[in-house]
C-alpha cells in the first residue's frame, strides 16, 4: 500500500506533466471510460484517432468527477495546428 507521502509526490508530477500538456495540446473533450483507477493513479495514452493525433489522460476514480469503483474520467487533448 502507498503511503500518503507517494500518493502525494504522485499526484505532483502527473500535475507537472498535465500542465505540459495543457501547453502543448487543445483540450477536446471528457468522457467517462471503463475500468478503475486506484487512489493517485492517472496515466496517459497516446491517442491517434477521428479527432486527430493527441493524448488522452485518465484521471483517478474518486478525483470528484466520477463517484464509481466501475468507471474513471478521461479527457482527450488533441495536438494543436
Amino acid at each position: 500500500m502507498k503511503t500518503r507521502e507517494q500518493i502525494q509526490q504522485q499526484r505532483e508530477e502527473f500535475q507537472q506533466l498535465y500542465r505540459q500538456i495543457e501547453q502543448e495540446y487543445n483540450y477536446h473533450h471528457s468522457a467517462i471510460a471503463r475500468g478503475y483507477i486506484n487512489r493517485g493513479g492517472a496515466y496517459i495514452e497516446d491517442y491517434v484517432g477521428k479527432f486527430g493525433k493527441g493524448v488522452i489522460v485518465h484521471f483517478e476514480s474518486n478525483d470528484g468527477r466520477v463517484n464509481s469503483n466501475k468507471h474513471h474520467h478521461i479527457e482527450y487533448h488533441i495536438e494543436k495546428i
